[in-house]
């Protein structure tokens, strides 16, 4: 995992637009902490690293995992990484985390880790045990990584050529992202809810956008951001703040993103800065353009956010759903006769 360097500008007003192809629809890149500021000071609610900075990736993405790499900062945010805990797990992803071939997954809660963890968990699913994504550059269809050097590159071929790990279909809470946040942090390590579920930024109606500008809001204010997958569903960055009212449907209302891609693997037409911000719109989401596309939900009920007079009993009530309070997940699910009991 190569760490990031950032060059942070120190004055405002650095705000790119780029345009996503799909309907010409613009959305805004920047990687200056003063924009944010200012963004801030004219009403944004963002968030913050536990006694750092602004939420942002801090090591490239490789190639294909986006999401992990997303979820990465989720977890940070939550205080559920441990970066000065290094991990190591089986070269073969099907064997007990005691098995003797073992490869360097960097630190409790990182990309690699997730990655090894979706791996792991989508290869335990029914039909699925000889899936290796059909590239064997990164592990055989017996589930063994491939941990050669390349000559060219500071990495490892399972990390380089490895496939991505999405959020699977709407509301599925056990595969995927959902799967790892549910039954890995949750269940076995007692780190958040089992109420991870992915759902569609629907905009078929005024109503549905008013509902996702209303749940985007009531995460936020709450400290927690949300895995939200952009483009189609091709890429994911981590929602970490808003700007707007939902209850003012004539008002703009922008989301704001950590972008794990950071200013790298894209045309300059594309490529985002550390952080976007993205007007939300039936046009942008899912019924649209599809640039805002599809986010997890997870650890709404924690601190009674799904009791009685909870944040998100409150957010349920006004959208006319139980979106939030009605997704707590079984402890136990058909994968779970799984080696991986406890933490690394």
């Amino acid at each position: 995992m190569a760490l990031l360097v950032i060059n942070m500008e120190s004055s405002a007003a650095h705000w790119k637009t780029l345009y996503y192809a799909t309907n010409a629809i613009p959305w805004d890149t920047t990687s200056s902490v003063a924009d944010l500021d200012a963004e801030v000071g004219g009403g944004a609610v963002l968030l913050k690293y536990p006694g750092q900075g602004y939420v942002r990736a801090e090591y490239h993405q490789y190639p294909a995992v986006c999401g992990p790499a997303t979820l990465t900062m989720v977890l940070k945010t939550l205080g559920y990484t441990q970066p000065t805990v290094p991990v190591s797990m089986p070269c073969d992803v099907d064997e007990p985390a005691g098995s003797a071939a073992r490869c360097e997954v960097n630190f409790f809660g990182s990309m690699e880790h997730l990655m090894w963890l979706g791996y792991h968990r989508y290869r335990r699913a029914e039909g699925h045990q000889h899936w290796n994504g059909g590239d064997p550059r990164f592990m055989t269809t017996a589930g063994l990584l491939n941990t050669n050097g390349l000559a060219n590159r500071a990495t490892v071929s399972w990390r380089w050529y490895g496939k991505g790990v999405g959020t699977g279909n709407d509301s599925n809470s056990c595969s995927g992202l959902p799967g790892v946040m549910n039954y890995y942090f949750a269940s076995r390590w007692g780190l958040g809810c089992r109420d991870a579920c992915p759902l569609t930024a629907c905009s078929a109606t005024p109503q549905q956008v008013t509902a996702f500008k209303r749940i985007v809001k009531g995460f936020v204010d709450h400290g927690i951001p949300l895995v939200l997958g952009i483009e189609h569903g091709g890429h994911f960055n981590a929602l970490m703040g808003y700007k707007g009212d939902p209850a003012n449907s004539q008002a703009a209302f922008y989301i704001y993103t950590a972008e794990p891609l950071d200013g790298w693997g894209r045309s300059a037409a594309t490529q985002p800065g550390t952080w976007r911000r993205m007007r939300v719109t039936a046009e942008s989401m899912f019924h649209g353009a599809g640039l805002i596309w599809q986010y997890v939900c997870w650890n709404q009920h924690l601190n009674g956010g799904c009791e009685p007079n909870g944040w998100a009993t409150a957010v349920d009530r006004l959208n006319g759903t139980a979106w939030l309070t009605g997704r707590f997940v079984p402890e136990l699910d058909p994968l779970d006769a799984d080696p991986v009991t406890s933490r690394p």
